[in-house]
């Protein structure tokens, strides 16, 4: 696992390449401040989604490191890209952000549903009429541009995510609605809705309840493989344009003051957040050394333990910032370890002591075998990590036990009352003599 983190480091010594397939040529300048963006810190590759010299994988390893899907309404990708090649990419530790929006094509519905995410019909488009762009709406009517107050609650209080707290409003627009299939444990939202939203087609009647309404509907949704790839999937791609990002404030119908507000947008600070997590740019961590050892400072035996010993394990974590491998913070909690043996005898959690250094002691359980250390970790947003050791226990030693054991002293008492018994009694067979018949007679 160490030697794992050492070259997972050096991969970060060099830009990771990056594919950003796009729908047509218009969309570099369209979203040129988000692509801009990307290109400071990757090596950024682009491709029509109908390319002929599309590729992926080849020979069964990645070309990138991260690509990018922002052709929401491709019906087929072109190359030998289907959508098994983004499982497969991603299972070789690829990590993918998708793009959708209310034309949504077959392609992304597909490749939606492989990571258990579903989308609305095409052409519905996620709507509120309760906080919705008052100068956009004033155009169009069908309040699809509507503003998320973005608080904890919204975006669901993970850090390493959405970065620190700060947030105003986030201008959404042109969304088609997701919902996240229950049985994908990896899966989890990002944004979600208010109770004020729906989905549905514009300016069209309502003739069934909507796939999804209020805090049903996911606007942003996140997935973190086992092997820690990142995924994320975004319900409106217009909402990361030049012209919403570039937008400062947001200004709505306040109807507690029944009158214009305004509110400052976010989206180009949530962009920046969620686009280095996706890329796992944040929220990464390593085990950087591990070891183990007896609390008895006299004695620094660590080959193997005995029962009932008192020992001290010590893990070194590292978080990766601004492209170096810094000590964890004091912050970082949620470490545990395991000593485990078909079954974990121990699960406690380590102390931070400061500078990447976390220590936990415990007493090894009454029981001998072949045991495991287990350090791990599984906090939403952070690196999935996990070390193993193995150890082995002992009986003691036939020389190690006390000589005399204070509540067995009832046992002491009995074999020695026993002893003085058996020489009594071997005395009085010994010596005692009986009288003769004669000698009785007289």
């Amino acid at each position: 696992m160490i030697i794992h983190s050492l070259l997972f480091a050096a991969a970060f010594a060099a830009k990771a390449k990056m594919l950003v397939v796009l729908e047509n040529e218009r969309q570099k300048n369209e979203y040129a401040t988000v692509l801009n963006q990307l290109n400071e810190k990757f090596e950024t590759y682009y491709k029509l989604a109908d390319d002929a010299d599309l590729h992926l994988v080849k020979y069964g390893k990645n070309l990138y490191q991260n690509a990018i899907i922002m052709a929401p309404s491709t019906e087929e990708f072109g190359g030998d890209v289907k959508t098994k090649t983004f499982v497969d990419f991603t299972q070789n530790g690829g990590n993918l952000m998708v793009f959708a929006s209310s034309n949504i094509g077959d392609a992304i519905r597909e490749l939606g549903a492989e990571f258990g995410i579903e989308y609305d019909e095409t052409g519905t488009k996620v709507m509120s009429h309760q906080l919705y762009d008052f100068e956009r709406d004033a155009l169009n009517h069908d309040h699809s541009r509507f503003q998320l107050k973005a608080s904890e609650s919204f975006l669901g209080g993970s850090q390493p995510i959405v970065g620190p707290a700060g947030y105003a409003g986030l201008l959404i627009d042109n969304a088609v609605a997701m919902k996240i299939d229950k049985k994908n444990t990896l899966a989890f939202p990002i944004v979600k809705c208010n109770s004020y939203c729906y989905s549905w087609f514009p300016n069209e009647p309502i003739t069934e309840y909507p796939m999804a309404v209020g805090r049903d509907i996911t606007l942003v949704a996140g997935i973190q493989l086992r092997n820690n790839a990142r995924i994320a999937f975004f319900s409106s791609m217009s909402m990361f344009s030049n012209k919403l990002i570039r937008q400062k404030f947001i200004t709505y119908w306040n109807n507690d003051k029944n009158e214009h507000a305004r509110e400052q947008n976010s989206v180009n600070k949530f962009s920046m957040h969620v686009f280095g997590w996706a890329t796992n740019n944040s929220g990464t961590f390593r085990i950087a050394g591990f070891k183990h050892n007896l609390v008895d400072k006299e004695n620094q035996r660590n080959d193997f333990y005995y029962i009932n010993e008192e020992i001290e394990v010590t893990a070194i974590v590292q978080e990766h910032v601004e492209d170096n491998w810094e000590p964890a913070s004091l912050l970082f909690e949620n470490l545990w370890l395991d000593f485990h043996r078909l079954d974990p005898f121990v699960r406690m959690q380590f102390e931070n002591q400061g500078g990447g250094k976390f220590t936990a002691k415990f007493k090894v359980p009454d029981t001998y075998g072949v045991f495991n250390f287990i350090v791990w970790q599984t906090k939403l947003g952070h690196t999935y990590l996990e070390h193993k050791e193995q150890i082995t226990v002992r009986p003691p030693r036939h020389d190690m036990y006390e000589r005399f054991i204070a509540s067995a002293y009832p046992y002491y008492f009995s074999s020695f009352s026993m002893m003085l018994g058996v020489t009594l009694m071997s005395f009085a067979i010994l010596y005692h003599r009986d009288v003769s018949p004669a000698k009785k007679n007289n």
